[in-house]
């Protein structure tokens, strides 16, 4: 090795003793893993991050206290209540009076094309089981997992292919009644698997509109009939409306708000207070 070489660096060779002798000195040179390099820079590896952020989007659930007032469908089942609002579920135990975070439809009934803002009305049985009808279809669902045993034409429950649902309701007497095209109403008896009679909706329940939009019976007895804004109250063993007033969840149920403020708690109190007995009992006697 020479402590001098001309700029012909280009051409230059060492000698093998040469390059010892530096890498005695300097060390040996770091490698490179090439091979790694490349699938750093790879295209496929940007793949997994576009899907991420794409599903954190799609999944960014609503906010209980924003959508209360328009919850799409409501329905109690072995000691929780179910709030549906477009293709998302909150599971409220009403022992523990604790609200689950927001799940997914298609996750947790496992329709994908579930969401009940589109249309779709849900009830329970006497028997237990949780019938959903969807377009022209029926499911039956197993109450315990709500996982799907199976799905008919709705035809097959003795019902004309073209009904138009607009609520579906058991009541305390076990009866079964199919709101439909608007203002007809028909008792469906569940063992028999067929309807016994259709009447005007005014003829079963006195003093509820037509077109509703859903409807359900709460664990007070009192089923609750949905049209736009408002909700009619109507009591089963009186046989008539009770009260009306606009559609806030809080007027109903007590639900276990979690992680709110004070002063959004009060806000919520006031607003009950306020929309509560716009019509009173007394109005309808």
């Amino acid at each position: 090795m020479y402590s001098f070489y001309n700029d012909s660096r280009s051409k230059l060779e060492l000698e093998q003793d040469d390059i010892y002798a530096i890498q005695s000195l300097y060390g040996k040179p770091k490698r490179f893993n090439v091979r790694n390099k490349k699938v750093l820079n790879s295209p496929t590896m940007r793949t997994p991050t576009t899907t991420t952020t794409t599903d954190v989007i799609s999944l960014n659930p609503p906010n209980l206290c924003s959508v209360n007032n328009n919850i799409d469908r409501i329905l109690v089942v072995n000691n929780h209540l179910y709030l549906f609002y477009k293709d998302w579920v909150w599971v409220i135990s009403l022992n523990k009076k604790r609200i689950e975070p927001p799940m997914r439809l298609k996750d947790y009934i496992g329709i994908p094309e579930l969401n009940f803002h589109d249309g779709g009305h849900i009830y329970q049985r006497p028997s237990g089981e949780i019938i959903l009808f969807l377009k022209t279809k029926y499911y039956l669902i197993d109450s315990t997992n709500f996982e799907v045993q199976y799905e008919q034409p709705i035809e097959n429950m003795g019902l004309p292919k073209n009904i138009i649902i607009q609520g579906v309701v058991n009541t305390y007497t076990g009866k079964t009644y199919i709101i439909f095209n608007n203002n007809l109403c028909v008792e469906y008896d569940e063992c028999a698997g067929r309807y016994k009679s259709i009447k005007l909706i005014d003829d079963v329940f006195p003093g509820i509109p037509q077109r509703i939009d859903h409807v359900f019976r709460y664990t007070n007895g009192k089923i609750y009939f949905f049209k736009n804004k408002k909700v009619y109250e109507f009591d089963e063993f009186l046989g008539k409306v009770i009260s009306i007033h606009e559609n806030n969840l809080e007027t109903i149920i007590d639900i276990p708000y979690q992680n709110i403020g004070i002063l959004h708690q009060l806000k919520l109190l006031l607003k009950n207070i306020l929309s509560k007995n716009i019509i009173t009992e007394d109005e309808h006697t």
